[in-house]
């Protein structure tokens, strides 16, 4: 009896052991799995140890179990978690394929944040684990992708070779050889030899490039002017094996960017000579030969050791050029240069793409350089062909060739370049980043509209971009619907107000009709980012040109004109301008506006403070404020009227002296005591003297 009795309190123990547990562990889906196997066990065992008698063929039940309800219930919850459990997997397999198909799109970020969203409704599905370290990986974030490979050996219990993969492919871009080697071996032991060997292939050659490297970095003759020569030299020799040629420029990249007068010895050893095509005096070699020969298929047919040594004479091209602008220009003029930029370009490879880009983008950043590239590019009519390579990315790189294009169109020869091919390259890559915004960084987003922004100083390209309604429609829909939380999304929002800004200068009729629009998109900017100066000082600006065209625009502005009166007083002088240029717009244009303006200011006092500035385009914005609202405000403040004589007296400006003169007409034409202050300031004499020559 004793033994039935401590049976039953230990059942009765693990049962309440596993309820507690399936409890506290509703946080944590790996544990809430471990608890709900442990509660199935329970089940289990009580269902194999039921003893039942059966006597005349008539079963006889062992006395009712008094926790049969609580086995009951437990067996319940386990079937409700199961099937809530089945859910969540295909939900999260479902989020699951929307990052798979940004990814193949050439999305990352975007796939990176769907697979993060999968994982938040279910971390048991390996697969999205792996997923989202491969893109950790191409995104160079190699510790998170460490932590997911290790979140995918939990939920597969250490049987997934797509995730030992990728922690090898991590640890070795981190430079962990030995731990990347032991995880492709593990991969051999869960039968994927052939996939393992590859990647072993791989990494020994990376260790063996890197062990040579400190090998050389560790002595101090790499330091040495003498040695830097020295090994120039044999860069130059026909006959060297390819695993040297790429020993020594990997030396010389490093050596030189860390020793910048180094520099002057490879130029001095006519180290620059590799880049440039020979002329009968130059020995020509295999590695010269790889470069100046370089095409798209060249480098598809090429092992990976050459592409290496590709990927690593455009980072010491970039190198040199640092520290010598004319031999950049040198290597520019050469007749192959061209050639081995588009052929870097449109290659599938990704490490010189990437190389080449980065070196590129220095060059178009200084003014030298950026010039004799789109000589360049003029002269051998390649521009088109180029902008083609650097746009017809994969989504990865995307920014730094936009801005590429930013620094080039810097120079107005290269913006009418720009012209005959703009509605074919140019527009359609805006049109993509402005759709797909919300798969894409803030700050691509931003860097993207900045150099299309920088391009319509061009009247010509300007009209394209004007002329094109889908335009319109996504730049004010991602005004209106884009997060905007962190510094890049503001970014984002300021270069979008700027690219609207220069837009609304263009005097089509396409502008005027598209004013609501934009005038609506904004308004959100005013509601959520107000705080912001760079952001306020964009909106203001931006409704100040399309209020002018379109008076329809004020129904919406008139909203903000406390917010308006409260920008007069503040301490950036732009901000302060634009707020009473806008002001005065309004009520030049809507009676509606003069009303709100005199019930936010009734004497016109935090106005009247703006007659006497310093400023020229104060004292006009005041003036024209005065003579619209003046007629609408009773006792007639006629203590304007001096200061108001005193800005015909003294502006240099024809408009500011008319505006003055209208507002000093009104405050004296209906009331007696307004007659006697333009007497009293002798008025007449100054306007007559004053506005000879201005046509009222």
């Amino acid at each position: 009896m004793d033994e039935d009795l401590d049976a039953k309190l230990k059942e009765l123990e693990k049962v309440h052991e596993a309820i507690k547990n399936l409890k506290s562990s509703a946080d944590d889906k790996t544990e809430q799995e471990k608890a709900m196997a442990a509660a199935d066990k329970i089940l289990k065992e009580r269902k194999a140890n039921e003893t039942k008698t059966v006597l005349n063929k008539t079963k006889i039940n062992k006395p009712s179990d008094p926790n049969a309800g609580m086995m009951a219930a437990m067996a319940a919850d386990a079937e409700k978690r199961a099937e809530e459990r089945k859910k969540r997997v295909a939900e999260a397999n479902r989020i699951k394929e929307l990052g798979n198909r940004a990814l193949k799109e050439g999305f990352p970020c975007e796939a990176e944040r769907r697979y993060s969203e999968a994982l938040s409704i279910e971390k048991s599905v390996p697969a999205i684990w792996t997923n989202r370290a491969i893109v950790r990986i191409r995104l160079k974030k190699y510790k998170e992708a460490i932590e997911d490979c290790d979140w995918a050996f939990r939920a597969s219990n250490d049987k997934c070779p797509k995730a030992m993969i990728n922690l090898g492919n991590a640890q070795m871009a981190l430079g962990e050889f030995e731990k990347a080697e032991e995880a492709f071996n593990k991969c051999i032991k869960l039968g994927k030899r052939e996939l393992a060997q590859s990647y072993l292939i791989k990494l020994k050659e990376k260790k063996e490039q890197q062990e040579q490297k400190h090998k050389y970095l560790s002595e101090d003759k790499v330091h040495r002017s003498d040695y830097i020569a020295d090994i120039t030299k044999t860069l130059l020799k026909k006959g060297g094996a390819l695993e040297m040629y790429l020993s020594i420029i990997s030396i010389l990249e490093i050596s030189l960017g860390r020793q910048k007068h180094l520099v002057y010895d490879f130029i001095d050893a006519r180290g620059i000579d590799i880049f440039k095509t020979p002329d009968g005096i130059i020995i020509e070699n295999e590695l010269q030969e790889l470069w100046i020969t370089l095409t798209p298929d060249s480098i598809a047919k090429n092992c990976d050791q050459q592409n290496n040594c590709i990927s690593t004479l455009w980072r010491l091209f970039g190198v040199v050029v640092r520290q010598n602008y004319p031999k950049g220009e040198e290597v520019m003029d050469d007749s192959a240069f061209p050639d081995i930029l588009l052929g870097s370009l449109q290659s599938g490879n990704a490490e010189i793409r990437t190389c080449c880009l980065q070196t590129i983008f220095f060059f178009s950043s200084i003014e030298t350089l950026r010039s004799k590239l789109v000589v360049v590019f003029h002269r051998t009519d390649t521009l088109k062909s180029f902008t083609d390579a650097i746009l017809n990315d994969d989504g990865n790189s995307i920014s730094l060739s936009m801005q590429i294009i930013t620094n080039l169109t810097r120079i107005g020869d290269c913006r009418r370049l720009f012209r005959d091919d703009f509605t074919n390259t140019i527009q359609p890559t805006l049109i993509s980043v402005l759709e797909n915004n919300d798969k894409m960084e803030s700050e691509t987003v931003a860097k993207v509209i900045s150099a299309i922004t920088n391009m319509l100083k061009d009247d010509f390209i300007r009209r394209c971009v004007v002329s094109a309604d889908l335009v319109w429609e996504l730049t004010c829909h991602v005004l209106a619907e884009a997060p905007a939380e962190t510094k890049d999304d503001i970014d984002m929002f300021t270069n979008l107000l700027g690219f609207l800004h220069n837009m609304s200068f263009d005097k089509s009729k396409i502008v005027i009709e598209n004013a609501p629009r934009v005038a609506r998109s904004i308004e959100r900017c005013l509601i959520i980012k107000s705080k912001n100066d760079d952001v306020l000082l964009r909106c203001i600006g931006l409704f100040n040109n399309i209020c002018t065209k379109n008076s329809e625009c004020c129904s919406i502005i008139i909203n903000y004109t406390e917010k308006l009166f409260a920008c007069l007083n503040h301490g950036r002088e732009n901000l302060r301008q634009l707020a009473g240029r806008l002001l005065a717009c309004m009520a030049e244009k809507s009676d509606e506006c003069c009303l709100r303006i005199v019930k936010a200011d009734p004497g016109l006092s935090k106005i009247c403070k703006f007659l006497d500035s310093k400023n020229d385009s104060e004292r006009g914005n005041a003036s024209l404020l005065v003579s619209k609202c003046a007629s609408l405000i009773e006792p007639v403040p006629i203590n304007l009227i001096e200061p108001l004589l005193n800005i015909v007296n003294t502006s240099p400006c024809d408009h500011t002296r008319k505006n003055a003169a209208v507002a000093v007409g009104k405050l004296s034409r209906d009331s007696a005591e307004g007659r006697k202050e333009l007497h009293r300031c002798h008025g007449l004499e100054i306007l007559t003297a004053r506005l000879k020559n201005v046509k009222l």
